[in-house]
């Protein structure tokens, strides 16, 4: 094998030993020495093809509800906006009905 130094050793086991045991990436779920993951995934083309396409179907299913979703908070928080400014209006307008009915208070008392 290959000369590693003692520092190295940890990056070397995970991401370059060829005699390092890896699982295939393909989503088999197979575990294999790192040197025989080439062939693994060649030799089972036809089942790592179907997974994949599984998995990425499986995720835009998800990604379409996430998508909804997000649509409908969207939509939920623009009606809050909505109702926050109409309160906000009616406060307001609260406000200017309080401050003209002390004005007419302190013109009575003079």
């Amino acid at each position: 094998g290959q000369s590693v130094r003692r520092r190295e050793i940890p990056h070397h086991a995970e991401h370059i030993c060829p005699k390092s045991k890896v699982y295939c990436f393909a989503g088999c779920k197979g575990k294999m020495l790192r040197e025989q993951l080439g062939g693994h995934i060649l030799s089972n083309l036809g089942p790592h093809l179907s997974s994949l396409v599984m998995h990425l179907e499986m995720h835009d299913a998800e990604n379409k509800r996430l998508r909804a979703r997000v649509e409908d908070q969207e939509r939920t928080m623009s009606e809050l906006a909505a109702t926050v400014e109409e309160l906000k209006g009616k406060i307001s307008a609260r406000d200017d009905e309080k401050n003209e009915d002390e004005d007419e208070d302190e013109d009575e008392d003079e």
